[in-house]
């Protein structure tokens, strides 16, 4: 609200659903009328596509030290272009991407035995801290800040490397041998790009498929309380 005032939208304030007011601060300029009618579009084309009964997720498991596991990730970051010189990389229980400037994103993990759920987190936060270290300095704005009110674009560059790179066979053929190595991995190439393609129903948005992913962020908007229920 203060970010509204502070722009004299004080008054668009008072009319506006207060859903749309929060998401002013996440997406400039988008509302809910158009995510309403996006979701309806995106839904009426998935549900006939997605199996209609769930199954085991797919599952490469990795036998390999904390140590190794950093190295490999340190690996595919470079691999994607990430710049690890301007980068730190940790272990936390959720993944995430913090900018604290230009120079410095950090990019952080989830410690889990599932290689396939491992090099989806990497890659897709990597996609995150490329476009933040890739920000021109002169945008002061941005310059020591993660970038506020682009959401979707900075998503869109996150799920680009991790959906249409990451999840391409050619993605893996030049260095499959070495992660595989590294990871202590048991499968073939093929295999393990197989499993990253299945679309499998499932409960955990951070480790859905892409083609059952939208539909997380569909249900979590429509079924979860939240400032639209006022409306």
């Amino acid at each position: 609200r203060d970010s509204w005032a502070s722009r004299g939208l004080g008054d668009v304030y008072k009319r506006q659903d207060l859903y749309d007011v929060m998401l002013e601060d996440y997406e400039a300029g988008l509302t809910s009328d158009v995510i309403d009618k996006l979701f309806t579009e995106l839904k009426e084309a998935l549900l006939p596509i997605i199996p209609k009964t769930g199954g085991k997720v797919p599952f490469v498991k990795i036998n390999a030290s904390e140590n190794d596991i950093m190295k490999c990730a340190e690996f595919l970051l470079t691999y994607i272009d990430f710049d690890m010189n301007k980068g730190a990389l940790g272990i936390y229980p959720h993944g995430f991407t913090e900018k604290i400037g230009n120079n410095d994103i950090r990019i952080a993990f989830k410690r889990n035995d599932n290689a396939l759920d491992f090099v989806s987190t990497i890659i897709h936060e990597g996609g995150h801290g490329i476009l933040e270290q890739n920000v021109s300095s002169n945008l002061s704005k941005y310059e020591c800040l993660t970038c506020d009110g682009i959401n979707a674009l900075h998503e869109s560059q996150s799920r680009f490397f991790e959906n249409i790179l990451g999840r391409n066979i050619n993605f893996w053929l030049p260095i499959y041998d070495k992660v595989k190595s590294m990871l202590g991995l048991e499968v073939d190439v093929y295999e393990f790009v197989d499993g990253l393609n299945k679309a499998i129903p499932s409960l955990v948005r951070t480790e859905a498929d892409e083609l059952t992913y939208c539909m997380h962020i569909i249900c979590l908007l429509y079924t979860s309380p939240s400032p639209r229920d006022a409306h």
